[in-house]
């Protein structure tokens, strides 16, 4: 699949094409996140890739976030959380999994207050529903709400359940 793709935008580059943002949601988010690292690296100084990832599940462990965060400076890569959504704690921190920094963190259910939240798994954020008990909230919340499909920014994702 990355061949196919990086070709593609690689030949966008070639012919002029000076900013590639990649998006996604919940597992496209996570898929995002592999996607627009490969192409920042891939790309070097012939374009700038910034992502934009709604819903994220995690991807890597530390050492990956590491160079996540290394591969986008300045704020390139941002992934933004509705409230208490538990699809962003999967998999849990307890096997090793970590988020790069830069989550932008929405403070209530269906609101548009958002919170630049600095390094990775901050507790004044999303992280502050990792705990069990508090995980457990999210999950009965999750199954009685539409809080993993959105808003973002007052945009709704999918049409129900994960997508």
């Amino acid at each position: 699949m990355a061949a196919p793709i990086a070709s593609a935008v690689h030949g966008e580059v070639q012919a002029g094409t000076t900013q590639v943002i990649v998006m996604g949601h919940s597992l496209g988010a996570g898929v995002g996140e592999l996607l627009g690292t490969y192409l920042a690296r891939l790309l070097g100084s012939s374009a700038t890739v910034s992502t934009r990832l709604f819903a994220s599940p995690r991807v890597g462990n530390v050492p990956w976030s590491e160079y996540v965060d290394s591969t986008f400076p300045g704020g390139k890569f941002q992934y933004m959380v509705n409230y208490n959504d538990p699809v962003p704690h999967l998999p849990p921190k307890d096997l090793g999994f970590r988020h790069p920094s830069n989550e932008l963190y929405i403070t209530a259910v269906g609101s548009s207050d958002l919170l630049a939240c600095s390094g990775s798994e901050n507790k004044k954020c999303s992280d502050q529903f990792a705990d069990p008990g508090n995980f457990i909230t999210s999950l009965r919340d999750w199954a009685t709400s539409d809080v993993h499909n959105g808003p973002y920014a007052g945009v709704m994702m999918g049409g129900g359940g994960c997508s």
